[in-house]
């Protein structure tokens, strides 16, 4: 209906405030919300005033200390720079090797109602090759889900599904946003690695990380127009 995304969105911040101190959240923010300026006017004008209204209430002091609006995505660059400048811009980066374990295990419990250890060498494992995969936490619900349907129980059932899995992962998506990430990121202190030598730097990072945890922009740069050719995010 004309007017309704306005309306919800003026309601949306309007109810932040009311009920502050508070927290808000959404997902996807760059699909759910028009969040730059068009450049043609399409809609009457709805898009404007949906950023207008955005705008204007990320930048109304009264919400200092009192509301927090918490927003993701895996498309930063759609971001407008008068919107993004109003935001905490924080990295959530693929999760390093040392991750895959705990990840295995925790899913393997809720996917399979398996009761494993991230110590397991089953887990441990599989947790290799779903890691050397590229595979995201979604794949590896998608691999748990595939050997339900296609074997019974047993103790190598983890080790079977991250064997059997060839979904597409799309790796040079995953090194993509990661970049990306990097790129927006407001704060050095933000990056998983500041004053940590021992944080392992995935492929796509090294030789973008200096060895004192800056960042060379100009390969970080190269790098992200290297791979926006080849990844649809």
């Amino acid at each position: 209906m004309v007017g309704e995304t306005e309306r919800r969105s003026r309601l949306l911040f309007e109810l932040l405030q009311e009920w502050a101190p508070s927290i808000g959240f959404i997902d996807e923010i760059t699909e759910a919300f028009p969040t730059e300026r068009p450049e043609l006017d399409l809609d009457s004008g709805a898009s404007r005033a949906v950023v207008a209204a955005m705008l204007a209430y990320l930048g109304d002091e009264r919400r200092r200390g009192r509301t927090l609006l918490v927003a993701t995505t895996n498309c930063p660059w759609r971001m407008g720079v008068a919107l993004r400048s109003r935001f905490v811009v924080v990295p959530v980066l693929a999760p390093p090797a040392d991750d895959y374990p705990a990840i295995v295990a925790g899913l393997a419990r809720r996917v399979l109602g398996l009761d494993v250890s991230p110590d397991d060498e089953a887990v441990r494992e599989a947790a290799a090759v779903f890691y050397a995969q590229a595979a995201s936490p979604r794949h590896i619900i998608k691999a748990f889900s595939n050997i339900r349907l296609t074997a019974d129980g047993g103790p190598d059932l983890i080790l079977r599904a991250a064997r059997t899995f060839c979904g597409d992962t799309a790796p040079e998506a995953v090194a993509l946003a990661d970049l990306w990430a990097v790129y927006m990121t407001d704060c050095l202190e933000f990056l998983p690695w500041w004053q940590d030598s021992t944080y392992p730097l995935p492929p796509h990072l090294q030789g973008v990380v200096r060895p004192d945890g800056s960042l060379d922009r100009k390969e970080l740069q190269r790098r992200i127009d290297q791979l926006t050719g080849q990844v649809r995010m």
